[in-house]
């Protein structure tokens, strides 16, 4: 592999979380070490980060408040050809950044390459589908049509559906309609520096909203198998309240409708998802 290649700048959007020092050590542990972490946290709350540790570390202090935007300054205060956008909780098996080179390499220079997501406590894939049969089968027709599930698409109610990457049959590299955002491999010259998420708070569906936008300017998208990373699983979690989980339905589809109307999605379809999570998370209450 060329010298060059291995020059990588990460950049972390974060408000500090207790997993950020974990993800660095593990991005600084990977066979290819970063030249820079660029960690873009809002005004008033460097003091999160005073204690990262970290020779490749440096704190971008950013002017606005919110995920996209902060990951926005961090892109434009990178200095090296490959940038690897990276949340705040992921924990990267050693050659993971070397994998997703690999894949970027031989995908070609309009590409953005994401790795597998797995569940750390599990290792099962944060894609997989737990749920067969008759239900399962007319809730993604009722998303999606007659096409129903299909890994690695947006469907018509602009939800996604992820690539379970532990199928023994599953290609090296698949090309998707979409990327989740936990850890993604771009181009230099392919960054998105505006921010492109018209919506204040958490970021509901911005990685629909960062795919749109790459494949308007015709990058292609490939989710690498062999380039694992971890996640905690949110299932182990307790519930939320009826008042907050709905709070954040609320603005959950206020995210997601935008997004289906940019889009040219079906917002009708959309509605059985919110349906469906408010049916279910009645139902995972009743039963505690």
């Amino acid at each position: 592999m060329k010298n060059e290649l291995l020059e990588i700048s990460v950049v972390i959007a974060t408000l500090g979380g207790d997993s950020l020092q974990a993800t660095i050590d593990s991005l600084n542990q990977s066979s290819i070490k970063p030249k820079e972490i660029i960690i873009a946290i809002p005004a008033g709350f460097e003091g999160n980060v005073a204690n990262i540790q970290g020779d490749n570390v440096q704190i971008l202090v950013t002017q606005t408040k919110g995920q996209v935007s902060q990951r926005c300054e961090g892109f434009s205060a990178t200095k090296y050809p490959y940038i690897l956008q990276c949340d705040d909780d992921i924990l990267l098996a050693e050659n993971c950044m070397e994998e997703l080179i690999l894949a970027s390499e031989k995908m070609g220079n309009k590409s953005a390459c994401a790795s597998s997501l797995l569940f750390v406590n599990s290792n099962k894939s944060v894609y997989q589908r737990t749920k067969k049969g008759l239900i399962s089968n007319v809730y993604y027709t009722l998303l999606n049509g007659q096409e129903g599930y299909k890994e690695g698409i947006v469907t018509k109610a602009g939800t996604e559906i992820g690539v379970d990457t532990t199928i023994k049959t599953c290609q090296d590299v698949i090309p998707v309609e979409w990327l989740p955002g936990g850890l993604v491999l771009h181009r230099k010259e392919n960054l998105i520096f505006k921010n492109y998420f018209p919506h204040a708070g958490k970021a509901y569906s911005e990685d629909l909203y960062h795919s749109f936008e790459l494949r308007k300017q015709g990058i292609a998208l490939f989710i690498v198998k062999k380039a694992k990373a971890w996640i905690e699983d949110p299932r182990d979690m307790d519930l939320p309240s009826f008042s907050m989980f709905f709070k954040n339905l609320k603005k959950d589809f206020e995210a997601r409708k935008y997004y289906v109307r940019m889009s040219g999605k079906s917002i009708i379809r959309s509605y059985f998802l919110y349906l469906f999570m408010s049916i279910s998370f009645v139902l995972k209450k009743a039963k505690q």
